[in-house]
């Protein structure tokens, strides 16, 4: 089966999220424990899979029932096709993305413990931030969410601009490795309206670990809601009037990857729902709680049914 297309009138009738950058081919691999330095451990291949925390966020929030597409630069490689296929079997569209043929593709070296931790190798390739087009800022003005990492601060700008003049929402997935810090982080902060990140992420943008405090701080800059995931533990939201925790669950862990991607899909969907902050998060957490039981990023992703199924028998023990 060919790609989907997106014709002017799925940019104003269909697409709700719009996923920004953020891709990846993922190589997963068996380790017996994370190497120390000049140490060689024997790896178990387990497979390589389309992934990215961007990305996989799209095919998650395709999988709750979110109308997604995703925009961005990918190689011309068999990693660009593994991308493209992994796109299409959760239906986000792709009409948007750009394919550089003589460019690798962006790649991640996963190492797995037993367990079920992860240790991720990041390797960019393609042009960061990428590099956008007429039809992509036609799709940010008109869609509900334009979800991506933090880029640099014009260019950020650029492509919040559009979607806050159609009255739409940024948001931004902030990991303690991104490139972009400092002062211009801050810029970023001033242009988003859902923050996601953990502590160390939290830590990245304020200085401070502390989720009430830090996230006091990232909400004076902006943005609406910040959601800090705390792993096993659950997570914390806040916005200028609320603070609310929901816990984690207690399950089988298999593999963690992706499981923030998922908790952010969860939670943009019921977010848009207009549902309460409390049911929010614990939607979330279920829907991440689910993802954790598969190896890879996607192979666990729910569907909302499952999502609802899981929590009512949750309710019901």
């Amino acid at each position: 089966a060919g790609r989907r297309r997106f014709t002017q009138r799925d940019v104003i009738n269909q697409i709700e999220l719009l996923c920004i950058g953020g891709v990846s081919a993922d190589i997963i691999l068996g380790v017996p424990g994370i190497p120390a330095t000049g140490e060689k451990l024997l790896a178990r291949f387990i497979s390589q899979q389309p992934g990215g925390i961007v990305s996989n966020t799209a095919c998650a929030a395709a999988r709750l029932g979110l109308r997604s597409a995703w925009a961005g630069t990918i190689g011309g490689d068999e990693s660009g096709r593994l991308i493209l296929d992994g796109f299409e079997d959760f239906g986000v569209d792709t009409s948007l993305v750009s394919i550089e043929g003589e460019m690798a593709t962006d790649f991640t070296v996963i190492l797995l413990d037993p367990s079920g931790e992860r240790t991720i190798l990041v390797v960019p390739t393609t042009p960061s931030p990428p590099k956008l087009n007429d039809d992509v800022y036609q799709a940010c003005q008109i869609c509900k969410v334009v979800y991506l990492p933090p880029y640099p601060p014009i260019w950020f700008k650029r492509t919040a601009d559009p979607v806050h003049t159609g009255g739409g929402l940024v948001a931004v997935d902030v990991e303690s490795s991104s490139p972009v810090k400092g002062v211009d982080l801050v810029q970023v902060m001033e242009n988003t309206d859902l923050v996601f990140c953990n502590p160390r992420g939290l830590e990245h943008i304020t200085g401070l670990t502390d989720p009430d405090k830090g996230s006091w701080e990232v909400l004076k800059l902006g943005p609406v809601c910040v959601c800090v995931t705390l792993g096993e533990n659950g997570a914390i939201a806040f916005t200028r009037n609320e603070r609310v925790y929901q816990p984690g669950f207690d399950v089988p862990v298999i593999d963690t990857t992706g499981a923030g991607d998922c908790f952010h899909a969860a939670f943009i969907n019921e977010y848009l729902a207009g549902r309460p902050l409390e049911e929010i998060l614990r939607f979330a957490n279920a829907a991440a709680a689910l993802s954790i039981q598969h190896i890879g990023p996607r192979t666990g992703l729910p569907t909302r049914g499952e999502v609802l199924t899981f929590l009512r028998e949750s309710d019901s023990d």
